[in-house]
């Protein structure tokens, strides 16, 4: 394959492939963040009658616990679990009998 001028060797190719899978997934993830804050914006708007203060206040908490997650000081099932354990299972959780 021929890239710039250049041919790619099957490592070439493969740190290339890697690299292209590694930014797709952060894409990916970052646009799954900005859905869900912008969901979450919507419902805290329109049906809490949140402000700007407090829509604010929610959206900078809402990104520092987006970044510890990507720094590994929290988990998606360590947060999941804290918040069963306060609210019951807002998860709804489909059970097999």
């Amino acid at each position: 394959m021929k890239i710039h001028g250049k041919y790619m060797t099957r490592k070439d190719i493969e740190v290339l492939k890697a690299n292209m899978a590694e930014e797709l997934g952060i894409s990916m993830a970052t646009n799954a963040q900005d859905i869900l804050l912008a969901l979450s914006i919507a419902i805290l708007a329109d049906v809490f009658g949140f402000g700007e203060v407090r829509i604010n206040r929610f959206t900078n908490a809402y990104n520092d616990l987006c970044e510890s997650m990507g720094v590994g000081t929290d988990s998606i099932d360590t947060i999941k679990a804290n918040i069963e354990d306060v609210y019951g299972d807002v998860f709804r959780k489909q059970t097999t009998d």
